[in-house]
């Protein structure tokens, strides 16, 4: 059995036309003009004994585990599901809190995924969010990796992924450009995809994919978009990947390799590639080659120039709307969560952190001209405070020229 045949999309995700998805992602500044409702929905997640779907009931060992070795969970109203996180030791004392988001394979689970990189993350101080983007169709399947699995949709995981990340960042400091993505087996098919958000939405989280026991999804819709050029001739350009697959999991070895040309020629780069002699799961029961995915990582993390904590400050940078998709009944908007701006140095091996506009009257205007213009590049005064930017003029520069 194929695994298209073993999953069976979402209703209401599936209603979701791949066209609208695309015009989201290219118009990533068209969003309503109200901002308040999405600032309050981050701000009032909060932290839940037990998450919205029930698989704690089902896959209670795994779940108590996770609890026991200081999991968290946080349930989400839109899309409804969950994420699992976890805190290394002292990762408040950290000046740098990198976080690496992880998706389970098909027939898994949030928690279940999470314990296997406990020990990796420990070693290397950063924090976990596990997301949960699959659950069983039915009780009977949830132990039979036969049986059909429901999942959210690419366009709806990465909603749920820029969820986790912007309350992650807002309760416990990530940086949310220092993130890293793993995904196992079916979450590693969609690798492309997220990217593909990533980057056209301007959000930039992710300085590294990590995709193993899977090809990169060459068949998938939104994949056969990239490859055909409308989004230009290397929509991945910027995107960093790491490959893993095992030499006794059938035929993935061949396709992690073929997955490289396909990452190479949508523009993304591949910094590397292993194939372990072990099966399926050999990336997430082997710490050595997990260390190898997260050095290449913080390899990848530019250097960040010294800028002042305070003080008057005029920069030429990118001002970026963050998205979140909110539902209610059938009706769904698309939201701002937060409006960022960050400075874009002439060298580029630098780079400089992003601050949160504050939005009173000029803040609001500076975001109402961003959801207008074709390119998001203004040249802004105002003052800095910390992560704070408070904008006292601005005026929009056509490019990075």
């Amino acid at each position: 059995m194929t695994y298209d045949d073993r999953i069976e999309v979402i209703k209401s995700a599936e209603q979701r036309t791949h066209l609208a998805m695309a015009l989201c992602l290219i118009f990533s500044f068209l969003i309503v003009e109200s901002t308040d409702a999405a600032d309050v929905a981050i701000s009032q997640l909060s932290t839940s004994e037990v998450d919205n779907r029930e698989v704690y009931s089902k896959n209670q060992e795994a779940y108590e585990k996770a609890i026991a070795l200081g999991a968290r969970v946080v349930n989400l109203p839109s899309p409804e599901t969950f994420f699992a996180y976890w805190l290394p030791n002292r990762f408040d004392a950290l000046n740098k809190k990198r976080l690496m988001v992880l998706m389970h394979g098909t027939d898994s689970n949030a928690y279940h995924h999470l314990l296997s990189f406990v020990e990796t993350a420990q070693q290397e101080m950063f924090a976990l969010v596990s997301i949960q983007w699959t659950w069983p169709s039915d009780e009977e399947t949830n132990t039979s990796p036969k049986g059909k699995y429901l999942h959210l949709s690419p366009d709806a995981v990465y909603d749920t992924v820029s969820q986790a990340i912007e309350y992650m960042a807002l309760n416990h400091g990530v940086d949310k450009q220092l993130c890293s993505w793993q995904g196992f087996g079916g979450s590693a098919t969609h690798c492309a995809a997220y990217a593909f958000y990533d980057r056209q939405s301007s959000n930039d989280y992710f300085r590294l994919f990590i995709a193993t026991s899977a090809d990169t999804g060459a068949s998938l819709p939104v994949v056969t978009e990239l490859a055909s050029g409308e989004h230009g001739k290397s929509p991945l350009k910027g995107s960093h990947f790491y490959l893993w697959g095992g030499l006794k999991d059938r035929s993935r070895a061949g396709t992690v390799k073929q997955s490289k040309n396909t990452v190479l020629q949508l523009g993304g780069s591949v910094e590397g590639l292993t194939i372990g002699r072990e099966g399926q799961d050999g990336f997430n029961h082997n710490t050595r080659y997990q260390l190898e995915a997260v050095r290449i990582w913080k390899s990848l993390t530019p250097e960040e120039a010294v800028v002042p904590g305070s003080g008057v400050a005029k920069m030429r940078g990118r001002v970026t709307l963050n998205r979140i998709h909110y539902r209610t009944g059938s009706v769904q908007t698309v939201s701002n969560i937060a409006t960022s701006f960050r400075p874009i140095l002439d060298d580029k091996t630098k780079r400089m952190p992003s601050y949160h506009v504050v939005q009173d009257a000029v803040g609001k205007e500076l975001t109402s001209a961003a959801k207008t213009k074709k390119s998001p590049i203004f040249i802004v005064e105002g003052h800095i405070d910390g992560n704070n930017l408070t904008v006292t003029t601005f005026e929009h520069a056509k490019s990075l020229d």
